[in-house]
């Protein structure tokens, strides 16, 4: 039953995060004189806000604030993969139903992220990603957002006839592609590999293959397989299967002082001097998207101040 009383501070507590982030524009507004438009100043407000530490909370606790935010979910189910139009424009969506301890919820990647994403993650695979933002009973994965895989999905390791589930191996020969007749005398290609799984040599067949990842096996390559199902000793994937490949993790620098020299961006961090154009630094910070009427070298400069001694990610 809920407490009416926990409710109305729920609630409470939600107006007054509106009104301070309101307070917040009028004083950015102030700061320039009025000089700028309120949607700018929203902007910069929100270009401060977002440079700050990012916390990471719930799924419920997220869907309540306005701000960037972190999420450790386990992935319920990965959907197909979309390409969309908006006008002239072509944009990749990648859906994934995510869950935790207080709830689920949708959660949507854009055109990189969604490649990545749809190359790396399985079913169960639990994952930290952001920053994300709830917008349109949604989260948001931004354009510089990432994730990474905190603990796999777990892996069937015998051949259990008609048994359905999760594989991981390493790619050790691929044959020739092979075309069939389905039931419709429809024509369908499907593909055959041996896969290494753990010093026991399995044969697997892809049926209907998607020639995209097709072209993509290599020899060598280490995969991990969602839904496989198994019959006659062997491991069968069909249009309910998924491919990915295996997850190869960054290692991070920590930010310990940065400087902007003759239209550079220097980085000072805990192992090496990175030096970056601005064009690279705008990319890697996500401020590719600012007003063409805002100084780069400014927005550079608020966004590094507050990853001071914190930990950032070369692409």
């Amino acid at each position: 039953m809920t407490n009416l009383t926990d409710f109305l501070d729920e609630e409470l507590s939600t107006k007054q995060q509106n009104q301070n982030i309101e307070q917040k524009i009028e004083q950015k507004l102030k700061e320039y004189n009025y000089l700028i438009s309120k949607e700018y100043a929203k902007y910069l407000v929100e270009l401060e806000s977002s440079s700050k530490q990012i916390k990471t909370i719930t799924i419920s606790e997220a869907k309540k604030t306005p701000f960037l935010v972190n999420l450790e979910v386990q992935v319920k189910k990965v959907y197909l993969m979309q390409e969309k139009n908006k006008g002239t424009e072509k944009f990749i969506t990648q859906r994934l139903l995510v869950a935790d301890k207080t709830g689920e919820e949708i959660l949507v990647a854009f055109d990189e992220n969604a490649k990545k994403i749809n190359q790396k993650i399985i079913a169960k695979d639990l994952i930290r990603i952001g920053p994300v933002r709830y917008t349109n009973n949604e989260f948001r994965l931004i354009n510089k957002g990432d994730f990474f895989i905190i603990q796999k999905a777990p892996l069937q390791k015998d051949l259990v006839e008609n048994s359905k589930g999760n594989f991981e191996g390493i790619i050790k020969k691929i044959y020739p592609q092979k075309e069939y007749n389905t039931k419709n005398s429809e024509k369908k290609f499907m593909q055959v590999f041996d896969l290494l799984m753990d010093k026991k040599l399995v044969k697997c067949v892809y049926w209907d293959i998607p020639q995209k990842i097709s072209s993509e096996l290599k020899e060598g390559m280490q995969i991990r397989i969602e839904n496989g199902i198994v019959k006659n000793a062997q491991i069968q994937l069909n249009f309910n299967s998924r491919i990915v490949y295996e997850q190869k993790e960054k290692n991070p620098y920590i930010l310990k002082s940065f400087e902007i020299k003759n239209k550079k961006l220097i980085l000072y961090t805990d192992s090496k001097q990175i030096e970056l154009s601005l064009d690279q630094a705008l990319n890697i910070f996500d401020l590719v998207n600012i007003p063409q009427d805002v100084n780069i070298e400014n927005a550079l400069k608020i966004k590094l101040s507050h990853l001071i001694g914190n930990k950032f990610f070369l692409d």
